[in-house]
C-alpha cells in the first residue's frame, strides 16, 4: 500500500513538475518575444531619430508670422504670396523635428517629400495655378490613417512590418485641395485609450505641462497643435480620440457624423486590419486645429462628392453652406453635469457663461439627454467584452501598455475579477463598479441584446431632441483637465460627456474655452469617493492647464454644429498656445 502511495504522489510530482516546465518554457518563449518585439520597436525609432535634416533658411520675423496664423489664415497668406509655402512646410517642419521629438508627438516624418511638393505648390502659384483650398498648407496625420511610402504602426509594433499601399480616402481628398503632409503624429498603443504611449515612439507628453497626458488616441497629433509644430492636424474617433486630446492639449477638434467619412486606408491594431469595436461603435476621422474656420476648411474637402467617388457606401452629402450660414434663430440646449460624474466648477461656469451669451442670440434652454448615465455604461459594457477579446490578440507578444492591464488580468480571470467587484461594491465604492470594464456579458444573445438596448436608448434619445426641436446642445466634453501619466483609469468616468455621443453617432466639435487659474484649481462634488479625490488632486495641480466646451448636433446636421462653435469661438475667443 506504501508503495501503490509513493507511485502515486511520483506521478503527481511528475505531472506537477511537468506543469510548471511548459509554463516556465511558456513565459520564457513570450519574454524573448517581447524583447524581439522591443528591439524592433528601438530599431524604428532609432533609424528615424538618426536621420539629420538641413531645412530651407526661413527669417525668423517671417516664421513668427507664419506660426501666428490659423490654417485657414496661412491658406490665405501663402494664396496671396505673403509668404510661400515652402517657407510654411520648413518652419513646421523644423518645430516637428525639435519639439515633436522632444515630446514624443511624432511618429514617421515626411520632411524632405513635404518640401519638394512645397516647391511644385510655390511654382503653380507663381502661374496663378491653385489646387484648391488647402494649396500649399502643410499637415500632420495621425499614425494609423494611411499614406503611400509611410508605415503606419497603429501603435504596434507588429505592424512595422506592413507598408501603406495606398492613401487614405481623407488624406487623398485632402491633397486634391492642396494640403502637403510633413509628419506622423504619434498615437495610442492599439488605438484604443485616452493617453498616447507606445512601444515604438514612447510617451507624449502635454506640451503645457510634460507632467500631464496629451490625451488619447490621437494625442500626437492634440500636443503638435498646441505647441504650434503643426497647423492643422487629422485624428480619428471612436470613444473621444479627437475630442480628448483637443480639451486636453487646448485646441479646437471635430468628430464628424461617422456616415459622412470614410474608413476606407484606416489602420486597425487588429491582424485581419478591422475595428471589431467599429461594428458596434463606428469609428470616423476628423480635423484638429487652432480656429474652427481650419476645420471648417477639412470638412470642406470631405464633405463632396468626391467622397463618394473614392467610397461609395458614403452617402454623397456636399457641404451645407445654407444650413452654415442661414440667419434661422436657433435653439440651443445646454447641461452641465451627470448622474455618475460632476465636472469642475470652471468647466460648469463657462457652460453658463456660453448659455448667456448665446441667449442674445438664440432660444436657449437647459436640455438634458435621457438616458445619458445608461448609455455610456453600455458603451462601456461592449466594449469591454469586444476589447478584452481582440486588444490582447493584437499584441503579438510585445508588452501592453500599464492601462490595459487591469482588461486583460479581467479577461484572464473573470472569477477573481467578480470577487474583487463585490468587494468593491461593498466598500460603498459603486461608481468604481458602475463603469468597470468587467462584462457581464458571456453569450452571444447577451450580446446581442445589449446591442439592442444601445440602440433603444438611441432612438429616445434622439426622440426628444427632435420633440423639443433642438438645434444643438451645449455641454462638457471631460468635465476636468489632462491627468497625470498612468493615471487616466481613475477619470474613466468623465467620459461620460464624450463617449455617449459616439454611441449616438452624432456630430460634436470642442472649443477651448480658458486655462485654469489659482482659484479655480478645486473639485467637489456629491459622492464624495476616491474618484472624487483624484478630480481633487487632479485639479489642485491644474493651474495653467486648457478646459473646453463641447458642442453636438443631430446625424448629419455637421454644419450646424460647426455653425455653433464658431459663435462659441467668438465668446470666448481662446487662441493660446504652449509654445
Amino acid at each position: 500500500m506504501l508503495s501503490k502511495l509513493s507511485k502515486k504522489k511520483q506521478y503527481l510530482l511528475w505531472a506537477a513538475g511537468l506543469f510548471s516546465g511548459i509554463k516556465l518554457a511558456q513565459y520564457i518563449k513570450s519574454r524573448i518575444i517581447s524583447c524581439q518585439m522591443s528591439r524592433k520597436g528601438k530599431l524604428k525609432l532609432d533609424a528615424r531619430n538618426s536621420k539629420k535634416y538641413e531645412f530651407p533658411p526661413v527669417q525668423p520675423e517671417i516664421q513668427s508670422f507664419i506660426l501666428s496664423l490659423s490654417a485657414h489664415d496661412l491658406a490665405k497668406a501663402i494664396k496671396s504670396r505673403q509668404v510661400t509655402s515652402l517657407q510654411a512646410v520648413s518652419t513646421y517642419c523644423q518645430r516637428a523635428y525639435t519639439l515633436g521629438r522632444e515630446m514624443n508627438l511624432t511618429a514617421e516624418e515626411c520632411f524632405y517629400e513635404a518640401l519638394e511638393e512645397a516647391k511644385l505648390c510655390d511654382e503653380e502659384t507663381s502661374k496663378g495655378l491653385n489646387r484648391g483650398i488647402l494649396h500649399g498648407v502643410p499637415i500632420s496625420v495621425k499614425d494609423h490613417i494611411s499614406m503611400k511610402g509611410c508605415t503606419s504602426s497603429a501603435g504596434m509594433v507588429y505592424k512595422l512590418d506592413y507598408p501603406d499601399k495606398e492613401d487614405a480616402v481623407e488624406i487623398q481628398l485632402l491633397k486634391n485641395q492642396g494640403a502637403i503632409p510633413f509628419v506622423r503624429s504619434n498615437l495610442t498603443q492599439a488605438v484604443m485609450w485616452l493617453e498616447t504611449s507606445n512601444k515604438i515612439y514612447g510617451r507624449s507628453v502635454n506640451p503645457w505641462n510634460h507632467k500631464k497626458t496629451v490625451g488619447g488616441s490621437s494625442g500626437g497629433e492634440g500636443g503638435l497643435i498646441s505647441c504650434r509644430a503643426s497647423p492643422l492636424g487629422i485624428g480619428s474617433d471612436i470613444g473621444g480620440s479627437i475630442r480628448i486630446p483637443s480639451t486636453f492639449c487646448g485646441i479646437y477638434g471635430f468628430k464628424p457624423t461617422p456616415s459622412r467619412v470614410s474608413c476606407k486606408g484606416i489602420i486597425s491594431s487588429q491582424i485581419e486590419n478591422v475595428e471589431p469595436f467599429g461594428y458596434i461603435v463606428p469609428e470616423t476621422q476628423g480635423p484638429l486645429g487652432r480656429s474652427v474656420d481650419d476645420l471648417i476648411l477639412v470638412m470642406k474637402c470631405w464633405f463632396s462628392q468626391n467622397m463618394n467617388f473614392y467610397d461609395p457606401n458614403i452617402l454623397p452629402m456636399g457641404f451645407n453652406e445654407r444650413v452654415f450660414y442661414e440667419e434661422r434663430k436657433l435653439k440651443i440646449g445646454y447641461f452641465n453635469t451627470s448622474k455618475i460624474f460632476e465636472p469642475a466648477p470652471c468647466v460648469k461656469n463657462a457652460i453658463n457663461r456660453c448659455a448667456k451669451e448665446l441667449s442674445k442670440k438664440y432660444d436657449v434652454v437647459e436640455f438634458q439627454i435621457p438616458n445619458l448615465e445608461e448609455i455610456i455604461k453600455i458603451f462601456f459594457r461592449l466594449f469591454g467584452k469586444v476589447s478584452s477579446v481582440y486588444v490582447p490578440r493584437s499584441f503579438q507578444g510585445e508588452d501592453p501598455e500599464p492601462y490595459y492591464v487591469p482588461m486583460i488580468q479581467e479577461s484572464k480571470h473573470p472569477l477573481f475579477s467578480t470577487l474583487m467587484l463585490k468587494v468593491l461594491k461593498r466598500l460603498g465604492l459603486n461608481r468604481l463598479v458602475e463603469l468597470s470594464l468587467q462584462d457581464p456579458v458571456t453569450t452571444s444573445e447577451d450580446f446581442i441584446s445589449g446591442f439592442r438596448y444601445m440602440q433603444k436608448l438611441v432612438s429616445q434619445a434622439i426622440d426628444k431632441w427632435e420633440n423639443e426641436k433642438i438645434d444643438a446642445v451645449i455641454c462638457p466634453i471631460m468635465g476636468i483637465v489632462a491627468s497625470d501619466h498612468g493615471r487616466t483609469l481613475e477619470i474613466a468616468h468623465s467620459m461620460v460627456f464624450c463617449s455617449s455621443f459616439n454611441v449616438l453617432r452624432f456630430p460634436c466639435g470642442i472649443v477651448p474655452v480658458g486655462l485654469v487659474e489659482s482659484k479655480d484649481a478645486c473639485y467637489d462634488d456629491s459622492f464624495n469617493d476616491t474618484i472624487t479625490q483624484s478630480c481633487n488632486d487632479l485639479m489642485k495641480d491644474g493651474q495653467g492647464l486648457p478646459y473646453s466646451l463641447q458642442i453636438v448636433a443631430l446625424p448629419f446636421k455637421d454644419e450646424v454644429a460647426l455653425r455653433v462653435m464658431k459663435d462659441v469661438e467668438d465668446i470666448f475667443d481662446f487662441h493660446k498656445y504652449a509654445y
